[in-house]
């Protein structure tokens, strides 16, 4: 079994040496690299990506209706689907409801403009009052609320004019018969 020489055994050593180094020098590097970054990521922009993870909490997804119409043996319809909705309060996100029943119409609003309906159904909808209490305040049904309240989800506020109404009612009505 042959020995290694002293020669070759004094040169290893060197590179060895130089690779170890080499090594270190790079692994110092990286762990500086990864804590300049934590740093940054921590304190510095600490306070916006607080500000983007507490937005990131809510998404509003449209989903479609899992089953369609019910009919029954004479194709008349039995059940229909429509859209259910849970109105909730978040008290962080609904910032000054004050200034919400500021823009409230007076109770005894005859002439109800888009604009009038539009601030009605939002300050339902944010909690500001109830629908049962402004059902009673304005005098409306609560089918005339709701009625209200599908529009502005089906075709935006513009859906709130009388006009733009029998527009839509014929469109829904030819499309239901397909």
């Amino acid at each position: 079994m042959p020995i290694l020489s002293r020669r070759r055994y004094a040169r290893a050593i060197p590179r060895l040496e130089a690779r170890l180094v080499a090594l270190s020098l790079l692994m110092t590097f990286a762990f500086a690299t990864v804590s300049v970054r934590l740093y940054y990521l921590q304190v510095v922009r600490s306070e916006q990506l607080q500000n983007l993870a507490e937005r990131n909490r809510i998404r509003i997804r449209r989903m479609p209706a899992p089953r369609g119409l019910v009919f029954d043996r004479l194709h008349r319809p039995l059940v229909d689907t429509r859209p259910s909705f849970d109105a909730v309060v978040v008290p962080e996100d609904s910032g000054d409801l004050s200034g919400l029943l500021a823009d409230l119409p007076s109770p005894d609003t005859k002439r109800w403009v888009v604009r009038r309906k539009a601030i009605v159904v939002h300050a339902v909808r944010d909690g500001a009052i109830s629908l049962q209490e402004a059902c009673r305040r304005y005098r409306l049904s609560v089918e005339e609320f709701l009625a209200w309240q599908r529009a502005i989800e089906r075709y935006g506020i513009p859906g709130l004019r009388a006009t733009r109404l029998q527009i839509y009612r014929d469109t829904d009505d030819a499309r239901s018969a397909k």
